[in-house]
């Protein structure tokens, strides 16, 4: 049942903000235009600023969490608000609202679970930082290297404007604190096997009365970590793989280096080189015996998290939503 009615609600837009007085009214008024009939819920995440006054002037609800973060933010709207397709945007007014009756077209129509509406730069706006070339280069490199790692075609992993499924939020457990938000979602998609679509999107630069929170470098550092980490989590047998063969190489070159002479002398001369081959292969037997044994574990937490997704899902076929 919805925090914000007697019924659970069609489309929910929820729009994590700190600090964003200066833009959410009118983010709230771009997509109560797009999407007429959705309810709008602004998530006032520790703002010390009139964000929460400026949404609901808007006629958005709000929400509040204290602990400061958008991970958590995202995590409290995700638990309050229930609906059969969820559209999350930022609050920051570079998102384009047009886009969102098409995403969420894909997810009620067509069965998408989790739809990304891929940031398209219309070029360096005057004054304008947000998507800065920077930040698109970060977004490449971290965009194939989660589609390498995990299988799963992404164009723009960072983009803050998506449309869910209620199966897909409502078996989302992971509460990141910052901005790994996004790569949870994804890892998230790929672990339930959800449907996963695209729609490009325009995407324009902040105000000039609005700050990022970004900091691209602590931040990415940040990011990186938690991709590597999702990557050990949900695919240990080649992340543990990808450690063991560096050592299995050693391992076979040493002993290379240590068996050779003896084949042509029958003399052991190189016992050092001999055992720390040895060594490595040793390391390298374990680090796959490990991966071997998480990977049973991920398994198993797939298909909890798997079913978890399945209960939650609404429907298409046998009754009207919300019943």
């Amino acid at each position: 049942m919805s925090t914000f009615g007697d019924r659970r609600s069609r489309v929910a837009v929820v729009i994590p903000c700190h600090n964003e007085a200066a833009t959410i009214a009118a983010v709230v008024e771009a997509f109560r235009r797009a999407l007429p009939d959705a309810v709008i819920v602004v998530g006032d995440n520790a703002c010390d600023d009139s964000t929460a006054e400026a949404a609901r002037a808007a006629g958005a609800e709000v929400v509040r969490e204290p602990r400061k973060g958008k991970g958590f933010m995202v995590g409290r709207l995700f638990a309050e608000v229930d609906a059969d397709c969820y559209v999350m945007v930022d609050g920051d007014a570079t998102y384009d609202a047009s886009a969102a009756p098409q995403m969420v077209g894909l997810v009620l129509g067509d069965g998408a679970d989790m739809v990304c509406g891929v940031r398209i730069d219309e070029g360096d706006a005057p004054g304008g930082d947000e998507y800065r070339r920077g930040h698109r280069l970060g977004n490449r490199a971290f965009s194939g290297a989660f589609s390498r790692l995990f299988g799963m075609p992404m164009t723009d992993v960072f983009s803050g404007y998506r449309a869910m499924s209620r199966g897909f939020v409502k078996s989302f457990l992971a509460v990141p604190r910052g901005f790994e938000v996004e790569i949870e979602l994804n890892a998230h998609c790929f672990v339930i096997a959800g449907g996963y679509r695209e729609v490009e999107s325009p995407y324009s630069a902040r105000p000039e009365d609005s700050a990022s929170k970004l900091r691209t470098y602590r931040d990415g550092a940040h990011i990186g970590r938690a991709l590597l980490r999702l990557f050990r989590e949900h695919r240990p047998l080649a992340a543990f793989s990808l450690i063991a063969l560096p050592c299995l190489i050693v391992a076979v070159a040493l002993g290379l280096y240590a068996i050779v002479p003896y084949l042509e002398t029958g003399l052991v001369r190189r016992f050092p080189s001999l055992i720390a081959s040895l060594a490595f292969a040793q390391a390298a037997v374990l680090l796959a015996t490990v991966g071997l044994i998480l990977s049973r574990v991920a398994v198993n937490r797939r298909e909890l998290r798997r079913s978890a997704f399945l209960r939650a899902t609404t429907p298409r076929i046998g009754g009207p939503a919300g019943d």
